[in-house]
């Protein structure tokens, strides 16, 4: 499994070249209030094998947990088991995002 996370113009790679059947991203939520501009929502869209896979949103709930743990952003399961590309794509459109990518799980 080969990751790669996009953040504008910069990418960063993950070594996790492994085949694999399943893999499961997890993220830490922002919620606190936004000051002087901070940038908390979170936009990512999710390629696999140069596929579009799938999209996650999350708009700062300031009646949760601050910042919220663990969360699952994306999940897959049932692939062949074989060497995949998982691509992670900050997604910045008319409105900036936030990624603060905690974890990948693959089987």
């Amino acid at each position: 499994m080969s990751c790669s996370i996009f953040f504008g113009d910069a990418t960063m790679d993950s070594p996790c070249n492994h085949p694999g059947t399943a893999i499961s991203v997890y993220a830490v939520l922002a919620n606190p209030p936004s000051e002087s501009g901070s940038v908390l929502f979170t936009n990512v869209t999710f390629e696999l094998d140069g596929n579009l896979v799938g999209t996650y949103s999350h708009i700062p709930d300031p009646s949760a947990e601050q910042f919220e743990y663990n969360i699952t952003i994306f999940s897959t399961s049932g692939l062949n088991n074989m060497n995949h590309t998982l691509t992670m794509t900050d997604a910045q459109g008319a409105q900036m995002s936030l990624l603060l990518f905690d974890y990948a799980k693959y089987t």
